[in-house]
């Protein structure tokens, strides 16, 4: 993926979401990109903050802040869906007998 892509599968997520997957899940290095606007280097660029998650395997999904020109943030979740419930479905099987 390219420093000026967006990463696959973008969902737009409200900030009660982002938060607490943020807790939820381990996350990784974060990644700074500046994704162009409408795909081209003439229409402009903005922030993306990219924080992927720390699961090996699972390195591809993750969540991420786009920050545009004017300084408004919105909250994404990026990644395959199907990946994304496999991992949910091995942590509640991870956790289902964790009486502590």
């Amino acid at each position: 993926m390219s420093y000026n892509q967006e990463p696959p599968n973008m969902i737009l997520l409200k900030d009660t979401e982002f938060a607490n997957g943020m807790l939820h899940y381990i996350i990784g290095v974060p990644q700074f990109r500046q994704p162009f606007i409408n795909s081209t280097p003439m229409s402009g660029c903005y922030n993306l903050k990219m924080f992927p998650l720390a699961y090996q395997d699972y390195e591809h999904l993750g969540y991420a802040m786009r920050i545009d020109l004017y300084q408004k943030v919105k909250f994404y979740r990026y990644g395959d869906t199907q990946d994304w419930k496999k991992l949910e479905q091995e942590m509640v099987n991870q956790f289902s007998n964790d009486n502590s």
